[in-house]
């Protein structure tokens, strides 16, 4: 066209072997599903914020594991995050953030369960980490993972409130690092 400059267009054509996505439903009717792990052997954990931490196993069955009756849910409280001990194949240890009123006052923790060979049951509940307060039932956080230092790092919400992230005295709106009994990692610092 007169008055434009010419452009030069070049197409490349895909590598053969290039890789395709296939979807595939796995599960429906969840409520609420917050988070996944995966056990050595493939079973996956999965949390949904009122429902409990459940399973589903690689031939499709799932179930409910662990739905404490101190656990309460809410907006955005409740079963959240699970991660699987480094050493599963050996501890059957997993850790599950949740809201709780075990203390009295609501407040979200960490418990660790053992699992049994067969995912049917839990048993050796220990609450490694509590105090984790929350208004109103929201910003509770929840992440738990593993990090490549075998410590489990942990996010925690800011309950709403602009000054809890500040605090040095709230556990709430962090990362925390701790061990697998929720103690302080080795080499953590308070600010100054």
């Amino acid at each position: 066209a007169a008055g434009f400059a010419s452009i030069q267009l070049k197409a490349t054509a895909l590598a053969t072997g290039t890789p395709t996505f296939n979807r595939e439903v796995l599960m429906r009717n969840l409520q609420n599903p917050w988070d996944i792990a995966f056990a050595p052997d493939g079973t996956m954990f999965y949390t949904e914020r009122a429902r409990g931490l459940s399973v589903r196993l690689a031939n499709g069955t799932t179930r409910v594991i662990f739905r404490p009756a101190d656990m309460v849910a809410g907006e955005q409280c409740g079963m959240l995050g699970v991660a699987v001990d480094p050493q599963f194949a050996t501890n059957r240890t997993v850790y599950a953030y949740m809201s709780s009123t075990a203390g009295g006052a609501a407040d979200s923790r960490i418990v660790a369960i053992n699992v049994d060979a067969t995912y049917t049951s839990t048993s050796g509940r220990r609450d490694i980490l509590t105090g984790v307060t929350y208004l109103a039932s929201a910003h509770c956080g929840g992440r738990l993972r593993f990090g490549p230092d075998g410590n489990l790092y942990v996010t925690t919400g800011d309950t709403r409130q602009g000054r809890v992230p500040q605090s040095l005295t709230q556990l709430g709106a962090k990362v925390l690092r701790i061990d697998r009994d929720g103690n302080p990692a080795q080499g953590n610092n308070t600010p100054a």
